[in-house]
C-alpha cells in the first residue's frame, strides 16, 4: 500500500522564539513570538558510542545511539520594530536575541532630555559635552544614539553614536565633524542593545514549521552568530542586512500543524544612504560584518534524559570583517593604525526613518593588516579588526525621532 499523501506539503515556513525562565522549562512559543526569517535548516546530531559486544563473527554491532542535539540555523534580516516609541522591554523578537548572544535591552522611553538643549562648553570635533540634564555618569550613554542637530530638530543625518562617556559628560563619538560642535543635543526616545561583560546570558525555547512539521526546541543557545551589513550598490547589491544564526540545544516535541502567516510589518532597509565610519572617517565599500564566533557548552547530567543539561553560551571571540574603498594614506592609513595597534570606533548607520532606523557600533575596533584585493574594476581592501573589551563593546539601536 502506497503511503498517504500529506496535503500540506508546499514550503511554508516559519519561526517562533521565546526566552525560557529557567535552563530546564519549556517556555512554549506561540504565533504571537513569530518573526520574519530566511534560510531555515534543521540539523539533527546523533551522539554515538560503539557497542562493545562480540557477536561471534568479524561484523560487529553498529553504533548506539544514545542521545540527539539539534542545530537550527537561519537568518533574520534586520529592520526595526516600527512605531511611534520603543516597544516595552521583551517584546522585540530580534531584541530576544540579542539578548542570547550576551546583549542587554535598554528602553529609553523618554527622550534626554525631553527637549534639546545646548551643548556644554568645550566640544571638539569628535567630542560632544553635554548639558545640564545629561547625568555625570561614567558609560551610562555609551552605546547610545544621540542627536547632533544644532538648531534643535532630530532627523537621520544628525544621529551619531557615543563610543565612550565619562563623569565629566564627555561623549566621545565614533565619527569626525569638520568643526568643533556647537549647538544643541539631544539623546532621542531608542530600544538599545549593549554588548555585556557580566550578564548570564539566557536560554531560549523555539518552535520551527516546515510545511506541515511543527518541531518544538528548548535550551537553545547560539553556536553561530554574524551580523553582515553589505551595501545596497548599483553592482551587486542583492543581499540586505541580516543577523545569521545558529542555536544549538534538544527536541522537546514535534506534530503535524500547518504554518501559520505571519504579517511582515516592516520593510527590511537596504544598506545605504547613512553613515559608515571607520576610525572617525567616512568610508565606502561593499560590506562590513561582526563575528561573534559564540561557542556553546553542555554540563553532563545524568538526571536529564539526554545526558545534559541545557546550551550554555560559554564564550564568544568578537571580530569585524570590513570590504573598503582604497583611499589616500592621508585620509586614512589603516596600516598605521595596526603598527599601533590602538583602539577606534566602526559606525553603520542607516534605515527609513523612526521606528526602522537602524545604529551598529564597535566602540574600540584593533585593526589588523589590510589586504589589498585588486579584482574587479576597482582597488579595494580587505581588513579584519578585533574587539577586546566586552563590555557595551559592541552596541545595535533603534532609534525614534
Amino acid at each position: 500500500m502506497d503511503a498517504p499523501i500529506v496535503k500540506d506539503q508546499v514550503p511554508f515556513t516559519g519561526l517562533a522564539f521565546k526566552l525560557q525562565a529557567d535552563a530546564t522549562t519549556y517556555a512554549a512559543p506561540d504565533t504571537t513570538d513569530m518573526v520574519g526569517i530566511a534560510n531555515l535548516s534543521i540539523k539533527p546530531n546523533d551522539i554515538t558510542q560503539q557497542d562493545p559486544r562480540y557477536n561471534g563473527t568479524i561484523h560487529r554491532p553498529g553504533d548506539l545511539i544514545v542521545g540527539t542535539t539539534y542545530d537550527v540555523t537561519y537568518d533574520v534580516p534586520l529592520c526595526g520594530p516600527g512605531g511611534s516609541a520603543p516597544p516595552v522591554a521583551g517584546a522585540f523578537i530580534l531584541g530576544r536575541m540579542l539578548r542570547t548572544l550576551g546583549f542587554t535591552e535598554n528602553v529609553v522611553s523618554a527622550a534626554i532630555p525631553v527637549a534639546a538643549e545646548n551643548l556644554g562648553a568645550g566640544s571638539t570635533v569628535t567630542e560632544a559635552i553635554l548639558g545640564t540634564t545629561a547625568a555625570a555618569t561614567a558609560d551610562l550613554y555609551k552605546g547610545l544614539a544621540v542627536a547632533l542637530p544644532g538648531a534643535g530638530s532630530v532627523t537621520a543625518a544628525t544621529l551619531s553614536m557615543i563610543a565612550a562617556y565619562d563623569a565629566a559628560k564627555k561623549a566621545t563619538l565614533a565619527e569626525r565633524f569638520d568643526s568643533a560642535l556647537t549647538g544643541k543635543y539631544q539623546i532621542p526616545q531608542q530600544l538599545a542593545y549593549t554588548l555585556s561583560g557580566s550578564d548570564a546570558p539566557p536560554i531560549a525555547s523555539v518552535v520551527t514549521w516546515q510545511g506541515n512539521l511543527r518541531m518544538e526546541f528548548q535550551g537553545f543557545a547560539p553556536s553561530a552568530a554574524t551580523l553582515t551589513l553589505p551595501t545596497a550598490a548599483r553592482d551587486g547589491g542583492g543581499d540586505l542586512p541580516r543577523l545569521s544564526l545558529t542555536y544549538s540545544g534538544e527536541l522537546h516535541g514535534y506534530s503535524q500543524e500547518s504554518c501559520p502567516a505571519l504579517s511582515l510589518a516592516t520593510t527590511v532597509p537596504p544598506f545605504k544612504g547613512g553613515k559608515m565610519m571607520i576610525a572617525g572617517k567616512r568610508m565606502g565599500g561593499s560590506s562590513i560584518s561582526l563575528d561573534l564566533s559564540p561557542r556553546v557548552g553542555f554540563r553532563p547530567n545524568p538526571n536529564r534524559s539526554s545526558g545534559s543539561e541545557s546550551a550554555e553560551l560559554v564564550e564568544t571571540r568578537r571580530s569585524m570583517g570590513l570590504n573598503l574603498n582604497r583611499t589616500a594614506l592621508s585620509y586614512l592609513d589603516i596600516l598605521a593604525l595596526r603598527t599601533a595597534q590602538s583602539k577606534h570606533p566602526i559606525q553603520a548607520l542607516y534605515g527609513y526613518g523612526s521606528g526602522n532606523y537602524i545604529g551598529f557600533m564597535a566602540a574600540d575596533a584593533r585593526f589588523a593588516s589590510p589586504e589589498p584585493q585588486v579584482g574587479g574594476d576597482f582597488y579595494t581592501d580587505q581588513v579584519t579588526a578585533y574587539l577586546d573589551d566586552p563590555s557595551k563593546a559592541v552596541s545595535i539601536v533603534f532609534p525614534y525621532f
